[in-house]
């Protein structure tokens, strides 16, 4: 395995274990709005940038997310999460939590599935 995907695939371990915490119910960022799947999560390479954001582009996910979409603000929102083509951001302006929910957790563990098989 090479050692993009290793690095692709620990973070991805690491942001199951987050999500499977419970950690995006919590509060942590601020209280006036919800907490943002990838963004708001230990794993994001700016969780904890307090002033100049890192780039995007240093993140392990970044090759996961397309071309065109590469330069929007969270570019990770625009990662694909099954064969219908819903991302993040997709289910965020049409779906609910359950959703979104259902969709990143199932989306992680064939991910991980897939790297772990390599």
């Amino acid at each position: 395995m090479l050692e993009r995907d290793l690095t692709l695939l620990k973070a991805l371990i690491d942001e199951r274990a987050f999500f499977e915490s419970g950690g995006y119910g919590l509060p942590f960022r601020s209280k006036w709005r919800p907490t943002l799947l990838f963004r708001d999560s230990v794993t994001c390479i700016n969780f904890s940038s307090a002033g100049a954001l890192n780039p995007c582009q240093d993140c392990p996910l970044f090759p996961l997310v397309p071309r065109n979409k590469r330069n929007d603000a969270i570019p990770c929102h625009h990662i694909s999460l099954d064969s219908e083509g819903n991302t993040i951001a997709r289910l965020y302006r049409t779906g609910n939590q359950k959703d979104r929910d259902r969709h990143f957790s199932d989306w992680l563990s064939a991910v991980i599935e897939g790297l772990n098989k390599d």
